[in-house]
């Protein structure tokens, strides 16, 4: 008898706490600060004012692909990832094996204005005057960066 009243007393008080407390979950996704591009006045960056805007970098030794794109796309307000692919796809030979993390050094890398990246994504090969970049020398040292 005394059991079957603590399972009933077990039973009402789970009851209960579940329809007294209940509370809606919010979860909310972190995709930290390596990904996006924030800035408080995106019209700064000169890729956002003019969207046919290019450049042409040399890597130096010890540069990063993330340093490159923090210099020049910062406050664009891009995906930092995105930009990576891009970049990777308009210059595959500075690149082994077409992976981010693997960068020839003495590069010149072809840096897509944001028409550019949007005919990328749209599957628009970029006019001929990409080759010119892609051009590079055969002795190159690679440099890993990443993990």
């Amino acid at each position: 008898m005394i059991r079957l009243l603590n399972l009933i007393l077990f039973s009402t008080t789970l009851m209960f706490s579940t329809t007294s407390f209940s509370q809606p979950i919010v979860i909310l996704e972190y995709r930290g600060s390596n990904n996006q591009n924030l800035s408080e006045d995106i019209s700064n960056n000169i890729f956002m004012m003019d969207p046919d805007h290019t450049e042409k970098h040399t890597v130096p030794k010890g540069q990063s692909l993330s340093e490159i794109i923090d210099n020049y796309y910062s406050g664009s307000g891009l995906d930092k990832r995105f930009l990576k692919l891009a970049i990777v796809a308009a210059n595959p030979r500075a690149f082994a094996q077409q992976n981010p993390n693997f960068m020839f050094a003495g590069a010149t890398l072809h840096l897509p204005s944001l028409n550019q990246i949007q005919a990328m994504v749209l599957g628009i090969p970029i006019n001929g005057k990409l080759k010119d970049y892609e051009k590079q020398a055969d002795n190159r040292g690679i440099f890993f960066f990443g993990g």
